[in-house]
């Protein structure tokens, strides 16, 4: 089961090109319920990892969510 949601452009969160590198080499996983970093030992490619702050079976790896484009990362300065 995929848990992808529709987002909407407006709805779409940024994150800084540091906390994406940090997610990635930390293995934090992206809550598209809370629409933050989560959760850790969560696989690039995961999908449906309970989350930590809400409970809800919505985590999937950061490079998983940001390919699905469940969030944008800034450029950087």
């Amino acid at each position: 089961m995929h848990s992808t949601k529709t987002m909407t452009q407006n709805s779409l969160k940024t994150a800084t090109h540091d906390a994406f590198v940090t997610a990635m080499n930390d293995d934090l996983g992206w809550c598209s319920r809370c629409q933050a970093f989560t959760t850790g030992c969560v696989e690039p490619d995961a999908e449906d990892y309970k989350c930590e702050r809400c409970g809800e079976a919505a985590v999937m790896g950061a490079e998983q969510a940001f390919l699905c484009g469940f969030f944008e990362v800034a450029a950087q300065d």
